[in-house]
């Protein structure tokens, strides 16, 4: 389902204008640069198998992590998360293992096929 939303979400982050980024969001105190932040930095750790329990320090924690960073480098990371895995694996009966994403990372998901 990611690489569906992913699809059609960041054609719109490529065309929305910077100052979009800064406009509030329901996420009290986030703008949307912040929670695209916080969206990069949960789907990266999960990837990478650093999850932590998201508590709102922690996530804030992850977006402060990010304040320094280009615009561009926030998306980037959102999309090398999302990222469609690199390699597929076949497994017996019939189903498929992701064994790295796109980062390199073990993956560790099966799907059927």
């Amino acid at each position: 389902m990611l690489l569906i939303e992913r699809a059609a979400l960041l054609p719109i982050l490529r065309r929305t204008p910077i100052e979009a980024f800064d406009r509030p969001t329901v996420c009290t105190g986030w703008s949307v640069r912040d929670v695209l932040a916080h969206c990069g930095s949960a789907l990266t750790r999960l990837v990478e198998g650093t999850m932590h329990t998201f508590t709102p320090e922690l996530n804030e924690l992850d977006v402060a992590a990010r304040l320094s960073w280009s615009l561009e480098a926030v998306v980037a990371e959102l999309e090398r998360a999302i990222a469609p895995p690199r390699r597929w694996w076949p497994r017996p009966r019939g189903s498929w293992t992701v064994w790295r994403s796109a980062s390199g990372s073990t993956a560790g998901m099966c799907v059927r096929r």
